[in-house]
C-alpha cells in the first residue's frame, strides 16, 4: 500500500516543476518585454528631449539674430540722428555766419566790379593765334 502512494508523489512533483518552469517562462518573457518596452520607451524619449532641445535651441538663435538685428537697426537710426543734428547745427552757424559777412563785407563788394574781358575770343581765334607764334618762331 505504500508503494501506490509513493509512486503517486512523484507524478504530481513532475507536473508541479514543468508548472513551476512554464511560469518561471512566463515571467522572463514579461520581465524580457518589459525591459524592451522600456528601452524603446527610453529611446523615444531621449530623441523627443534631442529634437525639444534642437528646435529650442535654434528658436534661441532665430531670436538672438532678431535682436541683434535690431540693435544694429537702431544703432545705426540713432547715429543717423545725431549725424543729422549736427549737420543742422552747423548749418545754423554758417547761415549766422552768412548774415554777419553779408552786413560788413557788402559794401566790399559793390566796389570792386568784375566784368569781363572787351575782346573775347573765339577757340578757333585762339588756335590760329598759336598757329601764328609757331610759325613766327621756325
Amino acid at each position: 500500500a505504500a508503494a501506490p502512494k509513493a509512486e503517486a508523489k512523484p507524478a504530481p512533483a513532475a507536473a508541479d516543476t514543468e508548472a513551476d518552469k512554464a511560469k518561471q517562462q512566463a515571467a522572463r518573457e514579461a520581465e524580457e518585454q518589459a525591459r524592451q518596452k522600456a528601452e524603446v520607451d527610453a529611446k523615444a524619449k531621449a530623441e523627443a528631449d534631442a529634437k525639444a532641445k534642437k528646435e529650442a535651441d535654434a528658436k534661441a538663435q532665430k531670436d538672438a539674430a532678431e535682436k541683434a538685428k535690431k540693435d544694429a537697426a537702431d544703432k545705426d537710426k540713432a547715429a543717423a540722428d545725431a549725424r543729422e543734428a549736427e549737420e543742422a547745427r552747423i548749418r545754423e552757424a554758417r547761415a549766422k555766419e552768412r548774415e554777419a559777412r553779408g552786413a560788413h563785407g557788402g559794401a566790399k563788394a559793390a566796389k570792386v566790379s568784375k566784368t569781363a574781358s572787351t575782346t573775347q575770343k573765339s577757340p578757333l581765334d585762339k588756335m590760329i593765334d598759336q598757329l601764328d607764334k609757331i610759325h613766327r618762331r621756325a
